[in-house]
């Protein structure tokens, strides 16, 4: 359940980390009530509620088992913890945003949170499809507007090839279904 609810929860633009069975999603004493206290409330109860509410338990056992076989394969690749600060400035960024405008085409954008590298898409339909598609290749991912936010994480993807690489893959499977052009948008 932690599993799947970390994909769902930064799929819906929220910050939040696994240790286990355990998930921390975020509070600061500048949160807003009206803002980000709201979003994380709401977040969490809706992605619960589905979990709970609309998946039957023999759905819930397939999952668990898809994730575990994922997690084998090739690890859930995160942005960097607290411990690896100053991945803004670290040079596995600039370096993974290289990679991938050279393999895709899409420019490095700057995304609002540490740990993410983000990619500008053009429009909205890309970012969503490709961020669906990332987060089923074992790469948590993110999107803000038209910005599609990867993970910057030295310590799981030391050079940003991993990451690089899957959004080649994931680019190049929406070029063939015609949901972007070469330039990313569509």
């Amino acid at each position: 359940m932690a599993g799947w609810l970390l994909r769902a929860i930064v799929m819906e633009n929220v910050e939040a980390r696994r240790r286990g069975a355990v998930l921390e999603l975020p509070a600061a004493p500048h949160y807003r009530l009206d803002r980000e206290i709201k979003n994380v409330i709401t977040v969490i109860a809706k992605t619960c509620h589905y979990w709970l509410g609309h998946m039957p338990a023999t759905q819930r056992q397939a999952i668990a088992a898809l994730l575990a076989r994922m997690a084998v394969e090739s690890p859930l690749l995160t942005p960097a913890a607290d411990a690896d600060a100053g991945t803004r400035t670290h040079p596995i960024r600039p370096a993974a945003g290289a990679a991938i405008e050279r393999l895709t085409g899409l420019r490095a954008a700057e995304p609002r949170s540490e740990g993410w590298l983000g990619l500008e898409c053009g429009n909205v339909p890309p970012a969503v499809w490709m961020m669906r598609a990332l987060v089923a290749t074992n790469v948590l991912s993110r999107r803000e507007g038209t910005v599609l936010c990867v993970p910057v994480n030295a310590t799981l993807d030391p050079g940003g090839d991993r990451v690089a690489a899957a959004v080649a893959h994931v680019f190049r499977c929406a070029r063939t279904r015609g949901i972007v052009d070469g330039d990313g948008a569509r």
